[in-house]
């Protein structure tokens, strides 16, 4: 298994956003790639479900430089009304 997402920058915690457009900006543009995933199969591990926002940034990021198939996997998710 590799790392291949990074943050890039800070970002505020995304529970302490109100709405989805929020948390969306909040993370938008903090991630960036730090190997070649061209082509290749990626899973994508996150530990918490909120609303999405941190793992559209990243599956967006991760196909934007040729991941054949992103799969996305993770551990909990939270139920808003805002999602």
């Amino acid at each position: 298994m590799q790392t291949c997402v990074i943050k890039t920058r800070q970002t505020q915690p995304q529970k302490e956003m109100q709405t989805l457009p929020q948390k969306r900006d909040n993370v938008a543009g903090a991630f960036a790639l730090n190997s070649d995933i061209n082509g290749k199969q990626v899973l994508l591990v996150d530990d918490l479900f909120n609303s999405g926002a941190t793992l559209e940034e990243s599956t967006r990021l991760l196909r934007k430089h040729g991941a054949a198939n992103v799969n996305v996997l993770t551990l909990t998710r939270t139920i808003h009304s805002d999602t």
